[in-house]
């Protein structure tokens, strides 16, 4: 298979690093699954025919999860890399936190990227190959004030 037929499923594609990655990968004529809770996003910054796949996905609904998995395997035929990029960011120092607010943010930044890979592996088990990219912004390396 050549590099171009790999096909990369990207969560969070709409803004930042996920858009930036889908530009450059459909710029070198790879095939992409594009994934956003707001798919009009994505589509705003496409500019040409491309071989890409636009799937809406909160990678807090597993049902999403499934149905964005099981399309880009039925349109593709396989996922060769998962890039968990789909991510927020939440500020404050814990006894002010909101609560729902650090829910939500493990909910998006673990259980979300737990989940969409419990449901690529299997296929990339099978397929005997696959490679998972995950995305993590600066504050899980280090702490600020």
């Amino acid at each position: 298979m050549e590099n171009n037929e790999k096909v990369w499923f990207i969560t969070g594609a709409s803004t930042g690093l996920g858009k930036a990655l889908t530009l450059k990968l459909l710029e070198y004529h790879y095939r992409v699954v594009a994934t956003a809770r707001n798919t009009q996003d994505i589509e705003n910054y496409l500019t040409t025919e491309t071989d890409i796949l636009v799937l809406p996905l909160d990678v807090t609904k597993e049902s999403q999860i499934k149905q964005a998995v099981h399309r880009a395997i039925e349109y593709f035929g396989h996922i060769d890399v998962l890039v968990n990029n789909a991510g927020i960011g939440y500020f404050s120092s814990i006894e002010e936190a909101d609560k729902m607010a650090v829910r939500k943010l493990f909910d998006v930044n673990f259980f979300g990227l737990a989940n969409v890979t419990n449901q690529v592996l299997p296929y990339m088990r099978t397929a005997q190959t696959g490679h998972i990219l995950n995305i993590s912004s600066v504050g899980g390396l280090i702490a600020f004030p």
